[in-house]
């Protein structure tokens, strides 16, 4: 997939896909969301929940490698869990995902094919345990419903005034916002 015309930033590299989720995920994920781990904290919180239907959630893997250009080394795709990120606004941060400990985001056995020496891993401490962190390369965050206000990057210089989405505002002090919308994907 040519990914150059959903390209609305070179620095950061921010890409936005509208219209890319098929109507029977969307609609799945509208009748089926019920948080199965809720986490807070004072920041906000986090609903997370499995998606159970295996043809949805290999649709979904799917179509996150076929936008982003991954080569996966192997299908080992054993589960897909969604998160509702309820939090208000928040700082600069690098996005990260938790790997064991008691806030673990994902099963060991799930990532068993990652090379560990290769990944930017870190030990994260908080009250009650700690666990690994690995940074991610690339990341996604996808819509499920409509929210104004989505997310903003403080620092874009290299936003494309010519971005045509709807939803996407660059700002004289050389900062971008996007707007979240049903289906739509940022992939940073």
């Amino acid at each position: 997939m040519d990914i150059l015309s959903y390209q609305i930033c070179s620095d950061p590299k921010t890409w936005v896909f509208d219209d890319l989720v098929s109507a029977a995920l969307l609609d799945y994920v509208d009748h089926n969301f019920l948080p199965q781990v809720s986490l807070v904290n004072g920041a906000g919180s986090v609903d997370t929940w499995r998606v159970d239907d295996p043809v949805l959630a290999e649709e979904f893997i799917d179509l996150l490698i076929r936008i982003s250009g991954i080569e996966p080394v192997e299908n080992s795709l054993q589960q897909v869990t969604l998160g509702n990120v309820l939090k208000k606004n928040q700082s600069c941060h690098m996005d990260r995902l938790e790997v064991g400990g008691k806030f673990q985001h994902i099963r060991d056995d799930a990532i068993r094919f990652l090379d560990m020496s290769k990944q930017d891993v870190k030990t994260r401490y908080r009250s009650g345990g700690c666990a690994r962190v690995i940074v991610p390369t690339t990341s996604f965050v996808v819509y499920f419903e409509d929210y104004p206000g989505g997310i903003h990057f403080p620092n874009a210089p290299g936003f494309d005034s010519a971005a045509t989405a709807a939803g996407i505002r660059g700002n004289e002090n050389g900062s971008m916002s996007i707007d979240g919308r049903r289906g739509r994907i940022i992939m940073f």
